[in-house]
């Protein structure tokens, strides 16, 4: 099933670069500091150019309305499409409307068949990683990075509460060992 708007677009880099191109415009999300996975995104974003309407066009680009054109293929994009993948905030939207979603297909589902189906969010679960490979939360991160830099590096305005593990598992124990819930959502969180 394809959605209205959409289509599966390939796009690889080619040493041809462009004077005016995406790299320019696009900062790489590249949190765990893959040099590979920098280098090939890097060469893609610059081998795509941005043009404005008094340029001359390129094999390549994106103009500033949504028209693009790769070798000789031209299209737009449409106004109601809106990114999923691409982007750290579009993949941050894009993970809590499919967090919604399924909450509500959960919540029909117990309603209709009078079920006692309960949804857990688990907030920001961490835990102790035995190997580098095993870093795969931001505690962890951060403690990797301020034994490396010497500092944790931290944004005054982004607050959370952490969930280790074994106090998820705890918390999970209980809500199963109860026969009868209040709630069918309940959020396990380390915050008070």
């Amino acid at each position: 099933m394809t959605l209205q708007g959409t289509c599966d677009t390939y796009i690889y880099g080619s040493v041809e670069h462009v004077k005016n191109n995406m790299l320019e415009l696009l900062n790489i999300d590249n949190e765990e500091n893959d040099i590979l996975f920098y280098q090939k995104i890097s060469n893609v974003l610059s081998s795509i150019g941005y043009i404005s309407s008094n340029e001359k066009e390129a094999s390549t680009w994106i103009r500033e309305n949504g028209n693009l054109k790769i070798g000789i293929l031209e299209g737009t994009i449409t106004g109601n499409y809106q990114a999923k993948y691409i982007g750290a905030m579009s993949r941050e939207r894009y993970r809590k409307e499919q967090e919604h979603l399924l909450e509500e297909i959960c919540e029909n589902f117990r309603m209709n068949r009078g079920l006692d189906i309960v949804t857990l969010r688990l907030d920001h679960l961490y835990s102790i990683p035995k190997e580098k490979k095993d870093i795969n939360n931001i505690c962890a991160r951060m403690c990797l990075d301020c034994l490396r830099d010497g500092h944790i590096k931290a944004k005054a305005d982004h607050v959370f509460s952490l969930l280790y593990e074994k106090d998820a598992v705890e918390y999970i124990y209980q809500l199963i060992k109860n026969t009868k819930h209040e709630r069918s959502r309940y959020n396990l969180s380390s915050n008070d």
